[in-house]
């Protein structure tokens, strides 16, 4: 298993106090995220977090960080560029569709 899920799960699973009842899911450096997830895990997520008093989106979003930063841990030099530059050019797609919507028209048509 993996070292830090390993070590997350000890720190849930001892009620630790440095591992939060509860996270910051409001922040602006914080994006949900929406998974489908197996009904049965879904219902172990639930039951882990309310046996320890935590709050089950928060440990449900610890372990998909970890896991999306292996993820892209085993990716090749290659594949992280084309991943940086899709993300440029999706960023700046958005950037420009922002600044369309927000256009001001004087003759109001």
């Amino acid at each position: 298993m993996n070292n830090e899920i390993s070590q997350l799960m000890a720190k849930i699973c001892a009620n630790e106090s440095d591992y939060p009842s509860s996270c910051d899911l409001t922040s602006s450096s914080v994006q949900q995220f929406k998974a489908a997830v197996a009904t049965d895990l879904y219902d172990d997520l639930h039951t882990l977090a309310a046996m320890h008093g935590k709050d089950a989106d928060c440990i449900a979003a610890d372990l998909l960080t970890i896991a999306l930063r292996e993820a892209f841990a085993c990716m090749t030099q290659e594949q992280i560029d084309m991943l940086k530059q899709t993300r440029q050019e999706n960023e700046l797609q958005s950037a420009q569709q922002h600044m369309e919507e927000q256009r001001f028209d004087a003759g109001c048509t």
